[in-house]
């Protein structure tokens, strides 16, 4: 069973936490959590699948030069568009609903944080093969060593 572990507001705003009940994750829930633990995770991290994943989170541990926009959006999205094709090649085969089928992931805007001038606040796009749009905000900011 997938644990719903992402929450998302009216606003779009994703935090981490299964809320005061586990619940399954499913349909769209459950794209929009496949398709941004995808985002996170770091190549290298899973001996079995070496290379997936999208590696936000090694960003999110400031592993970019933060005074470089145009470098940010680069690393973003080419880290989006890796895991928007590792994850519609994991569904090729599966037997999914058309609600839990990741057609497109994109970046609708990056920002810098203003409370952390170190992270940034990225909206990201995510639209299932039912055609149903969600913008996710998902706020990075680099871990405390």
């Amino acid at each position: 069973m997938d644990l719903k572990v992402l929450q998302v507001d009216e606003k779009g705003k994703v935090t981490f936490g299964f809320g005061t009940s586990p619940k399954k994750a499913t349909g769209k829930d459950k794209m929009i959590q496949v398709s941004l633990l995808k985002m996170l995770k770091t190549p290298g991290q899973d001996v079995f699948s070496p290379h997936d994943g999208g590696g936000l989170y090694g960003m999110q541990q400031g592993n970019i030069d933060q005074n470089n926009q145009a470098d940010i959006i680069s690393d973003l999205s080419t880290g989006i568009k890796k895991s928007e094709t590792e994850l519609i090649s994991d569904q090729m085969d599966a037997d999914l609903p058309s609600s839990e089928r990741l057609q497109q992931l994109s970046i609708a805007s990056v920002q810098t944080d203003q409370s952390n001038p170190l992270g940034y606040d990225l909206r990201v796009e995510v639209i299932g093969e039912d055609e149903d749009l969600t913008v996710a905000n998902v706020n990075v900011v680099p871990l405390e060593g």
